[in-house]
């Protein structure tokens, strides 16, 4: 953020305290850290890295799904004509929201500016 980016409010419902670029104040991010578990916690562990480095070489372009295709539903790289190289492995349906971890059908390759974008825009945003 711009040193000149205004300050603004904390996430966390009824907190007076201002953040530097959005999020959480330093207070309630620990809480909010602690109460959302680990990485590990929540899935994605050694064989989730795995897996998904295996994905990511069997479909290496922003946009490709398990057929091989590059679909433009989340991708604004193939929406634009892009060829751009994938960066994670994005669930179509997060995990959140029922979706299956494993399921190739459930799995999209993505940029990481796709997989962003479609973070906020369709899975509830940053730190659920």
């Amino acid at each position: 953020m711009s040193p000149y980016a205004p300050k603004r409010p904390c996430l966390e419902p009824r907190c007076p305290n201002l953040t530097e670029g959005g999020g959480r104040c330093a207070q309630h991010a620990r809480a909010y850290d602690l109460q959302r578990g680990s990485a590990k916690a929540r899935g994605y562990d050694s064989a989730w890295a795995k897996f998904s480095k295996n994905w990511r070489q069997r479909f290496p372009l922003c946009g490709m799904r398990r057929d091989g295709q590059l679909h433009a539903e989340h991708s604004q790289c193939v929406q634009e004509g892009r060829t751009s190289p994938a960066a994670c492995v994005d669930h179509i349906v997060s995990m959140a929201n029922g979706g299956a971890q494993y399921d190739e059908s459930n799995l999209q390759s993505l940029c990481l500016m796709c997989n962003n974008r479609k973070r906020v825009t369709h899975d509830g945003g940053f730190g659920r």
